[in-house]
């Protein structure tokens, strides 16, 4: 049986690397990525087993090339989570590491995907205060795979894959440190405050208007402080739209890829 599972988000920084750390650890693949592999990069061209990637900025590239209906083995869980923080994740004493501007058309896109069959949409604050709910609503979204752990024991094993150990920094349970990081906030990225930022908020489910931000912000007697964004330490990697467009087209006709994505074994 073969079977792809990729994992996808709204933006980086939503939760993706948890997420393909719980599904390469808590359920049975025949090969595993390591760390970050986009959709198009199969262990091998005629792999004929299960497989677990993930690369957060997928996500637009799978829609537009309607990958699901091409490829009917491919499955996809997309992670979302609240703007507000992922935007305010990644800072250093030199400034902020994500524009709010990224951030714009989001939405639909995840609203696209979602209304797909091959497709499970998940919400990292749900797996984070409830993994039990989300661990549910894999296995009747994956009935193929088996289950090995559960999700609860997260933090409680080695990693096998060191890329992945240094992405998640520790591997510790699972907590909610990172819902509603916001509200404490004092300082801010600029755009945070841009009404299509606060759309975006908005459009996936995080607030009602888009004055519930800056009303929750004020009422917390916040002076709010803007800050500049700057180069991340380690951008990522995007090919051109050229180079990625041919690798996208070797997939769907079967042509091996010039370079086949990293993967592991159990």
């Amino acid at each position: 049986m073969r079977l792809q599972v990729h994992i996808c988000g709204a933006s980086p920084r939503s939760g993706t690397t948890l997420v393909h750390g719980i599904m390469a650890n808590c359920f049975l693949f025949d090969r595993k990525a390591k760390h970050e592999s986009r959709f198009y990069n199969p262990p091998s061209t005629f792999f004929s087993g299960t497989f677990v990637s993930k690369y957060p900025t997928d996500l637009r590239y799978i829609n537009d090339w309607k990958i699901h209906d091409r490829v009917p083995d491919f499955r996809t869980i997309c992670v979302v989570r609240d703007p507000r923080d992922v935007v305010l994740s990644e800072y250093k004493d030199e400034g902020w590491f994500f524009s709010p501007s990224e951030f714009v058309g989001a939405a639909a896109q995840v609203e696209k995907i979602s209304h797909h069959k091959n497709n499970l949409t998940i919400r990292y604050e749900d797996l984070v205060s409830c993994p039990e709910l989300v661990e549910g609503q894999i296995e009747r979204f994956l009935p193929e795979l088996k289950k090995i752990r559960p999700f609860r024991s997260w933090g409680s094993f080695e990693l096998t894959d060191p890329e992945q150990q240094h992405a998640l920094h520790v591997n510790r349970p699972i907590d909610q440190k990172g819902i509603n990081r916001w509200l404490s906030a004092t300082e801010f990225p600029v755009g945070f405050f841009d009404p299509s930022f606060l759309q975006e908020v908005v459009d996936l489910g995080y607030a009602e208007s888009t004055e519930e931000t800056l009303i929750s912000i004020r009422d917390r007697g916040h002076v709010p402080k803007l800050s500049k964004i700057c180069p991340r330490p380690n951008p990522i990697f995007e090919l051109s739209s050229l180079r990625r467009d041919i690798n996208i087209l070797r997939m769907l006709a079967g042509i091996p890829q010039s370079k086949p994505g990293k993967f592991y074994g159990n």
